[in-house]
């Protein structure tokens, strides 16, 4: 190759790793993002679960008072 086809060539690789690096971040923040989403989820699905043991627990309580009483 002669220089004037060399430099004509250079930076040829500058977008595709432009590109390669942008759709690697979104990859990123897409699955970041799904993480919080879960998490979040999870946690709200244990608070609801605690909330409905802890009425349970006191119907129990009243039902054993009830009971005893």
């Amino acid at each position: 190759m002669n220089s004037k086809a060399i430099n004509r060539e250079s930076g040829q690789a500058l977008p595709l790793g432009i590109a390669f690096l942008m759709s690697t971040i979104l990859l990123g923040l897409v699955l970041f993002n799904t993480g919080q989403t879960a998490s979040e989820r999870s946690r709200l699905i244990n608070t609801a679960d605690a909330a409905v043991y802890s009425g349970l627990v006191w119907q129990a309580r009243a039902l054993n008072f009830q009971a005893y009483t």
